[in-house]
């Protein structure tokens, strides 16, 4: 389950192209602020083997199980979405794609019902601060939960 839910996190954050966010079924039209060109990773990428920008890199850091009776099973997963980029205003870019990956995890649980998610919530938002400047970095941690059958 957790490869499949991954994958589809990775989908969604491609969707990430300075457009409005194109799935139909949204309360509400969003705007992206920023273009990923498909440069989304299902596996943490470091600055120094990052080469294009912007990028996003996604970590898994854990996974627990519990059963909640009646042969049901729920699945926490924890993991940290990297965000790279570059430029004279990478603090206001990183600080834009950041709100884009947020909108991503806030949409997350309602479009991914097909994947027994249940809910998708931010725990915390780390930009840099422009510590690396001109590179921008920030991290967003998310908690993905979702039921399966025992």
């Amino acid at each position: 389950m957790r490869n499949n839910i991954v994958s589809a996190l990775k989908d969604d954050l491609k969707l990430i192209n300075g457009l409005p966010d194109s799935r139909s079924d949204l309360l509400y039209v969003y705007n992206f602020q920023t273009n990923v060109n498909d440069n989304v990773f299902a596996q943490a990428r470091f600055l120094d083997e990052i080469y294009d920008f912007p990028t996003i890199s996604i970590y898994v850091e854990d996974e627990e199980r519990s059963y909640i009776g009646s042969g049901i099973t729920q699945g926490d997963i924890t993991l940290t979405i990297y965000a790279y980029t570059k430029g004279h205003n990478s603090q206001t870019d990183n600080n834009n794609l950041l709100e884009d990956i947020e909108h991503i995890i806030d949409e997350f649980s309602s479009q991914h019902t097909d994947l027994s998610v249940v809910d998708s919530k931010i725990l915390q938002v780390r930009p840099d601060n422009a510590l690396l400047a001109p590179y921008g970095g920030g991290s967003v941690t998310v908690l993905i939960t979702y039921q399966s059958e025992c």
